[in-house]
């Protein structure tokens, strides 16, 4: 019986995960929604002109947010520690005025803010490094 559930299990969550990827918007209909929001286009030129260590390639990009604040995630892969990535990112936040949360800081995340804008730069894997821009709408 417990390998028949957890085969049932196993099937439901293979279901959801591709319902997942399936409900998951192009890139190209993400970068249509990007041309179509000035918002959205100054969240895409902010983590634009973010620096890009040396083992850190660019995935894709997905939106997401609420009634409150708009929020557009850069999604990376990586072949370097966190660490490294994040003592890049701290350096360039530092000489371009942004001020790091220490209340919020953390060994997998950074927070950062400037102004109405604000970026958090995280990894949940070994292998992934996600970068989210937002502001207030």
């Amino acid at each position: 019986m417990r390998v028949i559930n957890r085969l049932f299990l196993s099937l439901i969550l293979f279901g959801f995960s591709i319902l997942l990827a399936c409900s998951a918007e192009s890139n190209e209909e993400i970068e249509a929604r990007i041309a179509r929001s000035q918002q959205l286009q100054r969240l895409n030129v902010l983590c634009s002109s973010l620096p890009k260590p040396p083992g850190v390639e660019f995935r894709y990009k997905r939106i997401n947010g609420n009634s409150i604040r708009s929020l557009l995630t850069f999604y990376y892969s990586k072949n370097i520690p966190y660490d490294n990535a994040k003592k890049v990112y701290s350096e360039w936040f530092a000489q371009n005025g942004w001020v790091e949360n220490l209340d919020l800081a953390s060994t997998h995340y950074g927070y950062y803010k400037k102004e109405n804008a604000e970026i958090v730069i995280s990894s949940h894997d070994v292998g992934s490094l996600e970068i989210g821009c937002t502001e207030p709408n």
